[in-house]
């Protein structure tokens, strides 16, 4: 069986990236009857991943709860499905996002979310501009976002808006205590190695994951955000740290660091 996860890797750390999650994989198939043949970064970064056995099917399952897959094939997509998918292009090419949610075949295919829809999910409506709106909520490139397909244009078109609970959970951090750090570029493993090289395990009380290469570190009440990123950065020199500090408001704006 060969399966495409929800998972993309980028040049820079594709070995790493692949390391941490054969090692997973191990960890999760070490009690079924199956065997592990193949697992790669394909199209773009996409992770593919083949295996058999008589517990294939509990694997798959396994799989879906903990990564999720990509569609692959367009005929895949239908409306309302909720997918997993990565920032693309953070409004560069213009207002809407585009986001890749793993449609590889027949080609190469991304989702769009509008910047109209973008303004009413984050920014109740407003003429906020987009660049302005990214920025506050730290949708940078390479960040995995919980997306619902809300219409397939003629034209062949997907757009896209975040999930309810991917909203509600973008609207907490910007607004509810602690501190965050978004970190895009860095398995789990060198993460934790970097927090404990940096002496700052009393810093940090949490790191959520959201990928395979994509964290969020929340802080300790008190602690200054900058001092830690300061420390952080030279033990992960591979990834982008942006900081997410709550607020009440659109007033104070988050950056790069």
């Amino acid at each position: 069986m060969k399966v495409i996860i929800s998972e993309r890797l980028e040049e820079p750390i594709k070995y790493e990236g692949l390391k941490e999650l054969e090692s997973e994989l191990e960890r999760e198939s070490s009690d079924l009857k199956v065997k592990i043949i193949n697992v790669q970064a394909e199209v773009d970064g996409w992770v593919s991943l083949e295996y058999e056995g008589e517990d294939s099917e509990i694997f798959t399952e396994t799989l879906r709860r903990r990564y999720g897959f990509a569609p692959a094939q367009t005929p895949r997509i239908s409306l309302g499905e909720t997918y997993k998918g990565f920032i693309k292009d953070s409004g560069r090419a213009g207002e809407n996002i585009c986001i890749d949610i793993g449609i590889i075949h027949p080609k190469r295919k991304y989702c769009f979310y509008p910047a109209s829809r973008l303004r009413a999910q984050l920014a109740d409506g407003s003429p906020e501009p987009v660049k302005s709106i990214l920025e506050m909520f730290c949708l940078q490139e390479g960040l995995p976002l919980r997306i619902r397909v809300e219409r397939v244009e003629g034209s062949g078109r997907i757009c896209v808006a975040l999930t309810d609970r991917q909203e509600e959970t973008l609207k907490r951090w910007r607004v509810t205590p602690p501190d965050r750090i978004i970190v895009i570029g860095a398995v789990p493993s060198r993460i934790s190695e970097a927090i404990g090289e940096a002496r700052l395990e009393w810093d940090i009380i949490n790191v959520v994951r959201l990928s395979l290469t994509a964290s969020v570190l929340e802080c300790r009440l008190g602690r200054r955000v900058e001092d830690i990123v300061s420390r952080l950065r030279p033990r992960l020199p591979k990834s982008t740290l942006k900081t997410l500090v709550s607020t009440r408001g659109f007033e104070q704006e988050t950056g790069s660091l």
